[in-house]
């Protein structure tokens, strides 16, 4: 439910396209089209989950929301008003003047998230954080929990010397972790602890969107429930914004408000959770429903 008339995430026809490139001179000869006209809009409170396979562009699409990849075509806007959202609307249908015009321009200098620089990027990059998959890999092994986490305090200034350590553990508190655990390497974790450490470290900045890139596949089933029921109560108490990256059919359903069935960096199928799951459309969607039961 969004609880500020704003719409957190409006990703319109992005495309994200790799070259293929051959010979000595690296010529390019064609592209991937890891990510092919792909929209979808996410408010404060909400999730929205995008599913297919491996290699459907689900992982790249993320990684374009979250500024890592650049966009080859489309838009991504963050934080757009209602009334901004509207105008956006009427553009796709080609009914603004000149007037309409020059204020999608100024939507654009401070929304689009690949056309936004400076102070306006900074306040993104702050409000949006990312969870991934391995979370061995996403933690420095030569780090301590307690800089680990602390590390996105100091690098915006969010918290004075004194206030930095008791802001950490707090985070970690709210991650089910605590105190004993700040002077500890990640190694000295279980998998669903690191996960936590990861979660811990993408709240320091109580950002308003959080991208979940398959944050429980590598975790024993039991685990997984205590990770989702985390993040479920997480969105509850922050007004999270989720965009949920799974292959996991059966966690999709259990977490997202809304889901997007990928296949071959395109969008087969979306539409409100249930709705999907008990009528899809799709033949690709079927199938995928079929090899989860």
């Amino acid at each position: 439910m969004n609880t500020d008339n704003k719409t957190t995430l409006s990703v319109q026809s992005i495309k994200k396209f790799f070259p293929i490139k051959e010979g000595v001179f690296q010529t390019v000869v064609g592209h991937v089209h890891a990510v092919d006209n792909v929209s979808f809009d996410i408010s404060a409170g909400e999730t929205l989950a995008l599913v297919g396979e491996s290699g459907c562009g689900k992982t790249t699409t993320g990684r374009c929301v979250a500024g890592i990849e650049k966009l080859t075509e489309g838009n991504i806007y963050f934080d757009v008003p209602k009334d901004r959202m509207d105008i956006l609307e009427k553009a796709k249908k080609g009914v603004v003047d000149s007037e309409g015009n020059e204020e999608i321009a100024k939507i654009n200098n401070f929304h689009d998230i690949n056309q936004i620089k400076g102070e306006v990027f900074k306040h993104y990059r702050k409000n949006c954080q990312m969870v991934f998959q391995d979370s061995f890999a996403s933690l420095s092994p030569r780090q301590l929990v307690s800089d680990i986490v602390s590390r996105p305090l100091k690098l915006h200034n969010i918290c004075s010397n004194n206030e930095l350590l008791p802001k950490t553990i707090e985070l970690l508190e709210q991650v089910g972790l605590g105190e004993e655990h700040l002077y500890r390497f990640p190694h000295q974790f279980s998998g669903g602890q690191r996960q936590r450490i990861s979660i811990a470290r993408a709240l320091a900045l109580d950002p308003k969107l959080i991208i979940l890139d398959e944050p429980t596949s590598a975790l024993d089933v039991s685990v997984q429930a205590r990770i989702l029921n985390l993040l479920h109560n997480l969105q509850q108490q922050r007004s999270l914004a989720y965009l949920f990256i799974t292959h996991n059919l059966s966690v999709a359903r259990h977490m997202a408000d809304k889901i997007i069935v990928m296949y071959f960096g395109k969008v087969v199928e979306a539409g409100k959770t249930e709705e999907v799951f008990s009528n899809p459309q799709h033949e690709y969607t079927k199938k995928l429903l079929e090899a989860a039961t």
